[in-house]
């Protein structure tokens, strides 16, 4: 730890003795300023931002005491030393005012001064100790209060609480509640677009309380949250003194805010539980969004569902029947009639949403099953392998294009080669002319194309030689390159490119473009501009 001081006196020779005689290095000190009177000390003590000063207090145009009382006033934690031949009690008084730790009489005593410039060292040291222990008390508080946040959103939504004990928690917490309030509970599951180890996954979680911490500050609306394993479980109440209650509108609002920012380094399933008037029935709201969450594996798109009450309840009772027509078409090998079948009994589950999903997953095996029993290269060892791939499946549109390639698969075995070349030309010319989308991934191609995002990566990897989301970044970042040369681009900001080649996010895309080219995109742009 390392300081700096300024000098500041009228006599040349009595700053030039003092840098002569003092070894200012062995004290601590690594840089060193003058100044010949307190106008000058102050000009260059503005600049310089000396951590001690060393000033006479008898000199021309602003005396010592002058200069200090300003220097005071943006550089408060500055150790005055003051010297002078004057021995008057008020210089001493003043002095004392100021806050000088010392008060050196002339003709200066060396060793004195040493002494003294040793103890404003010595206190400056313990002042930044201080200032480090401060902030490591501080950032326990902060995370001692993240802790027990979590530890009361947990609370709210258990059954077996009482209101009394909540309101105490959230008044030692400091969060102020209306008891005419309303609240809801917003369940967030994301699944990660690719494996993350553990460290990168809790990175993950830092993002999203990043983001909820910043986005309740600029709402009406308060909350807290948990991790639950792979969900977030966000309890929300209306801020006290904000009398409009929790609406569908604006809990829609936080809910589609929450799934951009998440859109971008994960794939989320939003449910919105039902609105409740008393804290001790979030648990009601909690119960709600989970029933809400199962009928988002029956919704493609934007995966947002606010909670309805359902009436009739529609399950599916799928008969064998349906299952031996399946088998005369691959038997017929009619391709087109079996993929409309599989689009038939994907609208048919659609209308039943009550199914269980367990159930859907359970009619889906049963189909692929059938298939493998027509493959000449299917086995009843195969059936695991099928267990497997619908295990991780998480919406019947994704069971709809598994199945759907299974299809696929079946009728084209023989020209398989050919269909891969072919899926993986339409493939890059999606991406050419989508780049732009931000909201473009490869789930949503492989969607379009009926077959599952995994295949798809494969298939383009082995003829680009490099996965899908590799190709796609460098082909915007290709277009990103081309805008920040052309002049015609010149009067575009940074951000403004970001999102013309498809980034949401231009921090993320400033990172990305950073590790990829080598340098930042402003440097880039330098390169080019005359």
């Amino acid at each position: 730890m390392m300081f700096k001081i300024m000098i500041v006196d009228d006599e040349y020779r009595t700053r030039k003795g003092i840098r002569n005689q003092v070894d200012f290095k062995g004290l601590g000190i690594t840089e060193v300023e003058e100044a010949d009177d307190g106008v000058h000390g102050l000009e260059k003590a503005m600049i310089f931002k000396p951590d001690i000063i060393l000033s006479d207090i008898k000199m021309p145009r602003m005396d010592g005491i002058g200069f200090a009382f300003e220097v005071r006033k943006v550089l408060p934690q500055c150790r005055l030393i003051f010297m002078s031949a004057y021995t008057e009690l008020d210089y001493y008084r003043n002095a004392i005012k100021l806050g000088a730790i010392n008060y050196i009489e002339k003709p200066l005593d060396i060793e004195e001064l040493k002494a003294a410039i040793r103890n404003a060292v010595s206190d400056l040291k313990q002042y930044s100790n201080m200032l480090s222990l401060r902030e490591e008390v501080d950032v326990l508080r902060e995370n001692n209060q993240h802790v027990m946040m979590r530890q009361l959103s947990t609370l709210m939504i258990s059954h077996k609480i009482k209101e009394t004990e909540l309101l105490e928690r959230f008044d030692h917490l400091g969060l102020k509640i209306d008891p005419s309030s309303s609240f809801a509970t917003i369940l967030i599951k994301y699944i990660y677009k690719e494996h993350l180890d553990s460290y990168e996954q809790e990175e993950v979680k830092n993002r999203i309380d990043t983001f909820l911490v910043r986005a309740s500050e600029a709402l009406d609306t308060g909350y807290v949250w948990h991790y639950k394993q792979d969900q977030v479980v966000l309890n929300c109440w209306c801020k006290e003194g904000h009398k409009v209650l929790l609406t569908e509108k604006k809990l829609m609002s936080m809910a589609k805010n929450l799934y951009l920012f998440l859109t971008d380094f994960c794939k989320p399933n939003i449910s919105i539980g039902k609105v409740v008037g008393q804290i001790n029935e979030v648990y009601d709201s909690y119960t709600s969004a989970v029933i809400t969450n199962e009928k988002l594996f029956f919704k493609s798109g934007e995966m947002i569902e606010m909670y309805k009450k359902s009436g009739e309840s529609k399950v599916i009772n799928f008969e064998l029947k349906g299952l031996e027509i399946f088998s005369k078409l691959l038997e017929k090998e009619s391709k087109t009639e079996a993929i409309l079948y599989a689009k038939h009994l994907y609208e048919k589950l659609l209308r039943h949403q009550d199914t269980p999903i367990n159930s859907v997953k359970e009619i889906y095996y049963r189909h692929r099953l059938e298939i493998l029993s027509f493959s000449k290269s299917g086995n009843p060892q195969e059936s695991d392998m099928i267990l497997n791939d619908l295990n991780p499946l998480t919406s019947l549109t994704a069971l709809d294009t598994y199945l759907c390639q299974s299809i696929h698969e079946f009728f084209h075995q023989k020209d398989a080669q050919s269909e891969k070349n072919n899926l993986t030309r339409f493939a890059e010319r999606y991406i050419k002319n989508n780049y732009k989308d931000s909201n473009m991934t490869i789930e949503t191609m492989a969607q379009a194309f009926g077959v599952t995002s995994s295949y798809l990566n494969v298939i383009f990897k082995k003829t680009f030689g490099m996965n899908i989301n590799k190709y796609l970044t460098q082909f915007r970042l290709s277009k990103a390159k081309e805008m920040l040369k052309e002049e015609g681009h010149h009067h575009y900001t940074i951000a403004q490119i970001a999102i013309a080649v498809g980034y949401f996010d231009p921090d993320y895309f400033s990172r990305i473009f950073k590790k990829e080219v080598g340098c930042t995109a402003t440097e880039y742009r330098k390169k080019f501009m005359i």
